[in-house]
């Protein structure tokens, strides 16, 4: 029988996953080689450039041409976020767990106005950065899935990231690294 290897065990970050949505399906997974498997598919991320692994991941720059929502969002964040706040990142989190997408504008109830739009990283990593921020602050369970989830997506658009991109996504590797080993030290579980 052939040994799998770790991105046997953890494909998920293969390939372009923008191009191609993720079915995630962790039941075949036991739960030390899967966790092995992901912290194998991370390393290179956390690993790719110095960065202060204690230092909090900065909440992206307000981009222009970004869905106003989010961008409010993100700047209401960064000031400390009310009820409100955390009420529309609990939508964001659950629009992104069903579609793995982020697009640039949306109407009424999250539909998207343009379907195409949806390949900008800043956006990507500005919703990874507030999912990590919720991990951080309240521990939320929903935000550290959505987490690993757009990680995954990130880390199959790298080769595509400017250095400063890069930066970031090595600054949300290291920081959803502590939250798994925290989650897992809680649970009793090792690999």
């Amino acid at each position: 029988m052939k040994a799998e290897s770790a991105l046997d065990l953890y494909p998920y970050a293969l390939g372009d996953a923008l191009s191609e949505r993720r079915r995630y399906n962790y039941a075949p997974y036991a739960a030390r080689p899967f966790l092995a498997a992901w912290t194998a598919a991370r390393e290179p991320l956390r690993k790719s450039a110095p960065a202060d692994p204690l230092a909090a991941p900065p909440l992206g720059p307000s981009l222009a041409g970004l869905d106003d929502a989010l961008d409010a969002l993100a700047q209401a964040w960064r000031n400390g976020a009310g009820a409100n706040e955390r009420q529309r990142l609990r939508r964001l989190i659950q629009h992104f767990e069903v579609g793995q997408r982020i697009y640039g504008a949306y109407a009424v109830g999250f539909v998207p106005l343009d379907r195409s739009d949806c390949r900008d990283p800043d956006r990507y990593l500005l919703a990874a950065e507030l999912f990590e921020s919720s991990c951080t602050e309240e521990g939320a369970l929903d935000a550290l899935n959505a987490l690993l989830k757009i990680m995954d997506l990130l880390t199959t658009q790298r080769a595509w990231l400017s250095a400063e991109q890069a930066a970031r996504l090595q600054r949300l590797a290291q920081r959803e690294s502590g939250h798994v080993q925290r989650l897992a030290q809680r649970l009793g579980v090792s690999w």
